[in-house]
């Protein structure tokens, strides 16, 4: 069936090779990271010069790479084999290459890029760095764009990388309902099935199913609940979470744990945070070994300091390539948070990444930074533009009020997405009044830039160690508002 598909690629050699840039040097070729899967294969199907012996070798690599359903399929092997069987590089240099692509087959990402955090400053708690992982580098701190059901609503993938964005996230609950993660798998994997070749975060589908109440009933083993969707039966555990994740192929993957609610007594918190610390540990069990990929462990216990102290001694113990403060956002407000974060970041390991689920306003995202929070992710950049709000270094615009209606000003002069260098106020609130389908992509898209223009704003602020300032001017200009209507 490998050889078959190889067949089916087949195209003009010269067309293939000139989208890959094989053309100029073997060492640019592997270099290029625009190389797709699918404009290699016809090259290396159609031979290219190869020996006999580098044909099989390729026949086999490909037949591991359909079994395993393109999961973390590198390209770098594949020029690797290219150059080593169409004699492009020295002869003997070709043992080096030859090794280096045998390992990949062997680890099934390329060996230069396994999942890594490197810290670059900081200033204060606020610290900048980069993640590095197979699909591309994630800046931090970092605001990940939610994608539930495999899109960013009212964004095309590539306008959503227009916007800063280095990584989404998807929704492991709704996507193990519809379409299934094993359809998606079969399809070639998240990042092919919704087009977005960068790094994908999936939660866990705890939160989601903990948030069912009556549908729902848990115990030690996980939860079964019923689907909010046709009322199915479904069963969620660590390791079927890990499992669900693995075939999405999803770059970063959640541990499954329990998001205790807002409220609960502090005997409720420990019995809940220490049954997420069992589901860790399984899910560390079930995750295996993995290179290239990485697994977070979820820091729980509400707002009980002792009880986040010992969720984070737990974690430790399990070991895990990043960790994340879960708990918070679900109601307590913006001050509690703020006390929680004061302490509770400072208890996962520094040299490691650390996430702060479901957050948040542009007020929260610059508090959390503050803290020493490296990666967020929120829904209310897309979910506020299709209800005509937009974010703005003045504070949130309601773009549905009628004192628009004969601005001819855009949203925000300084701003350079397309919503702001195009269109008028008035012609966003005739739009959005009107009900028509672009209000929704125009906001949502000046609300993502927004988002990942402050990002990048507070990299930089972090880098020249002069965050303070930035906070206030931030919260400065905030405060004065919109601008005066004409």
């Amino acid at each position: 069936m490998a050889y078959t598909r190889v067949t089916q690629l087949k195209s003009d050699n010269n067309e293939a090779e000139n989208q890959c840039g094989i053309l100029q040097s073997p060492i640019d070729s592997m270099a290029a990271a625009q190389c797709t899967y699918d404009t290699v294969l016809p090259i290396l199907e159609a031979g290219n010069g190869m020996s006999s012996k580098a044909s099989v070798l390729g026949n086999l690599y490909v037949l591991v790479r359909t079994r395993r359903r393109f999961e973390g399929r590198s390209e770098t092997f594949l020029l690797n084999l290219l150059c080593v069987g169409g004699g492009l590089i020295h002869r003997r240099l070709r043992p080096l290459f030859a090794l280096g692509f045998c390992l990949d087959l062997r680890h099934n990402v390329p060996m230069s890029t396994r999942f890594s955090f490197d810290l670059f400053a900081t200033s204060g708690k606020a610290r900048t760095g980069l993640i590095t992982t197979p699909r591309g580098e994630i800046r931090t701190p970092a605001f990940m764009p939610v994608g539930t059901a495999a899109t960013v609503k009212a964004m095309m993938p590539e306008s959503v990388r227009a916007t800063g964005a280095d990584i989404l996230l998807g929704n492991t609950y709704h996507l193990m309902l519809r379409p299934t993660a094993e359809r998606i798998n079969v399809l070639g994997g998240l990042h092919r099935f919704m087009n977005w070749n960068r790094p994908i975060l999936t939660d866990s589908g705890g939160f989601q199913v903990m948030s069912l109440a009556g549908l729902r009933k848990m115990s030690e083993e996980g939860v079964v609940f019923k689907s909010h969707i046709d009322g199915s039966r479904h069963e969620l555990s660590p390791e079927r979470s890990m499992e669900i994740q693995r075939l999405l192929g999803s770059d970063i993957v959640m541990a499954l744990d329990e998001c205790t609610p807002f409220g609960a007594t502090e005997a409720e918190v420990i019995d809940s945070m220490r049954l997420s610390m069992r589901w860790a540990k399984r899910s560390r069990d079930a995750f295996g070994d993995r290179p290239g990929y990485a697994l977070f462990g979820i820091q729980q216990g509400s707002v009980f300091e002792e009880q986040r102290a010992e969720s984070a001694a737990r974690l430790r113990d399990i070991g895990f390539d990043g960790y994340a403060v879960g708990g918070l956002a679900v109601g307590e407000g913006q001050k509690i948070m703020f006390e929680v974060l004061d302490y509770a970041p400072d208890m996962l390991p520094f040299q490691k990444p650390r996430y702060l689920m479901g957050v948040g306003k542009p007020s929260d995202i610059v508090g959390a930074v503050k803290r020493g929070i490296d990666m967020m992710d929120c829904v209310l950049p897309s979910r506020s533009g299709r209800t005509g709000q937009a974010f703005t270094r003045r504070g949130v615009v309601n773009i549905k009020n009628s004192r628009h209606q004969n601005d001819p000003r855009p949203l925000d002069e300084l701003c350079h997405c397309p919503a702001c260098q195009n269109y008028s106020r008035a012609y966003l609130h005739h739009v959005f009044r009107a009900s028509e389908m672009i209000s929704g992509m125009l906001l949502t898209w000046h609300n993502l830039h927004y988002f990942q223009e402050l990002m990048a704003n507070m990299r930089e602020a972090i880098t020249q160690d002069r965050f303070d300032v930035f906070e206030k001017v931030f919260r400065a200009e905030h405060a004065e508002g919109d601008i005066e209507p004409v």
